[in-house]
């Protein structure tokens, strides 16, 4: 089964530590002997201990090591039933320390986008592609490493229209996800307002102030939503780096921390001091959605929080069918 692009990077992270434990300890790397094993397992659980932090660390480990050497076709150390007794006795005995987070208010999130484009002067294209896309993540309850990935092509964002032409909503096709592993995508409505801070509006008009080419020539990769920005010399206004880029070489989307300190500066320039994360709007999305009496099933599903509820049917008709169902949770969390 192949992994997220997400979960291969922690594995691979956590795989690069584990090879040098083994060789320090004078051990094979696949199939180590098993005492050294677990008494390396034991001293990441010390450190665990001293840090003041959860068990993660070593069950993360654990499930990079078995998965590394199901790879090579070799018994995992993983396998021992003293490593699932040394795990659960740890869980029982840390403490992980509460994440510096908060999750978003839609009231802060209002101010902040009243503050930064609510005047009579247009907005730097980053304040408004940043902002959107936060409003973006907040109604359609995404995870940064899911937002990083939607790209603008107009066959995996699509605006649904009524039949007077009105927006009724778009769907966003995520083409990797924490909780989809075998990489088969998923699709992620989110319903228009109506109001002046509509975020399916707010989205359309980023694509047509932002200039996106959303149907490329043959190719070409149209690129991702998020992504970086330039200015000319000589010029007021921002612009895109790359509009479309040959399918080899696609356009790169920006790093989560530059988008998450960005996030940060706007909302503290409006006056907003909540600890925020790049994780609230989705924190937030939910939060709001339960308080509004939105039904559990509903937002576990476009949250993509339980995996038999995930996967909406990608053929044209049904999709739209699928998605319209799901608007009404936009309204009932986000009615400006």
């Amino acid at each position: 089964m192949s992994l997220a692009p997400a979960t291969t990077q922690q594995y691979a992270r956590v795989w690069e530590h584990f090879e040098a434990a083994m060789r320090e300890r004078q051990t094979s790397v696949v199939g180590p002997d098993q005492f050294e094993y677990l008494c390396y397992l034991q001293d990441l659980i010390q450190e665990c201990v001293e840090s003041g932090t959860g068990p993660q660390r070593a069950c993360l480990t654990q499930a990079a090591v078995r998965h590394f050497h199901k790879l090579a076709g070799a018994p995992s150390p993983t396998d021992d039933p003293r490593c699932a007794a040394i795990l659960a006795t740890a869980s029982k005995v840390l403490q992980a320390k509460p994440l510096d987070r908060e999750a978003l208010q839609a009231s802060d999130l209002l101010v902040a986008l009243r503050h930064h484009m609510g005047g009579n002067t247009q907005p730097e294209l980053h304040v408004r592609m940043h902002l959107t896309v936060f409003l973006i993540m907040y109604a359609g309850m995404l995870r940064f490493s899911d937002v990083e990935n939607i790209s603008v092509d107009e066959s995996t964002m699509r605006f649904l229209r009524g039949v007077d032409g009105s927006l009724e909503g778009v769907v966003l096709f995520v083409p990797f996800s924490k909780r989809d592993q075998p990489g088969r995508g998923q699709w992620v409505p989110v319903g228009a307002t109506g109001g002046q801070w509509c975020p399916v509006r707010l989205l359309e008009q980023l694509i047509q102030v932002g200039g996106f080419v959303r149907a490329p020539p043959p190719g070409h990769d149209a690129g991702p939503l998020l992504r970086a920005l330039r200015r000319d010399k000589g010029q007021t206004q921002q612009r895109l780096l790359q509009v479309t880029a040959p399918v080899a070489r696609p356009v790169a989307t920006v790093r989560r921390e530059y988008f998450a300190s960005s996030v940060r500066a706007l909302l503290a320039e409006a006056g907003i001091t909540a600890r925020i994360s790049t994780h609230s709007a989705r924190s937030g999305g939910a939060t709001s959605a339960e308080t509004q009496a939105v039904a559990k099933s509903m937002i576990r599903t476009i949250g993509r929080w339980k995996h038999k509820d995930v996967l909406m049917d990608h053929y044209v008709k049904e999709l739209e069918a699928d998605a319209k169902r799901f608007f009404a949770v936009t309204r009932a969390m986000w009615p400006y």
